[in-house]
């Protein structure tokens, strides 16, 4: 079974925290799976991460903006807000590295996916300096 080399990663709703790369264009690593929430592609090889409340099934059809292919599920993060990894088939992927570390309290960051499957969407912040924890409800971005 396909384990994780990160002990944690930090999945937010509708988007996961990542570092800029110049492996790919923001757009070009971030997907849709199934047609309904969006993920990123971390890796030439297609392993493609989303979040846990998505609810996805074993087997799904990630669409990147230049194809759609299959995909298979590895990995499923224990807790609630977690991480959900799928493999696509074949490899040659446009993606995106992920970050080494959790933003700190004011470190700017940048939201990116598609709202409600349909129109890419990008948008600034910055993590609230009052943020403590993080649960699905929590506003964490300013």
């Amino acid at each position: 079974m396909w384990k994780p080399r990160f002990t944690t990663l930090y999945s937010l709703p509708a988007i996961l925290l990542l570092v800029s790369s110049a492996h790919a264009g923001v757009r070009e690593a971030i997907v849709t799976i199934d047609g309904s929430c969006s993920g990123v592609c971390v890796s030439d090889s297609g392993l493609v991460l989303t979040a846990k409340h998505c609810r996805h099934p074993e087997r799904v059809r990630v669409r990147f903006p230049d194809r759609t292919v299959s995909a298979v599920r590895l990995y499923v993060a224990p807790k609630p807000e977690g991480v959900v990894v799928f493999d696509c088939e074949g490899d040659g992927y446009p993606f995106l590295d992920v970050a080494a570390a959790a933003p700190k309290r004011g470190d700017p960051v940048t939201a990116v996916g598609y709202s409600k499957a349909a129109e890419f969407k990008q948008s600034n912040g910055v993590v609230k300096p009052s943020l403590t924890t993080y649960t699905e409800t929590t506003a964490w971005v300013e």
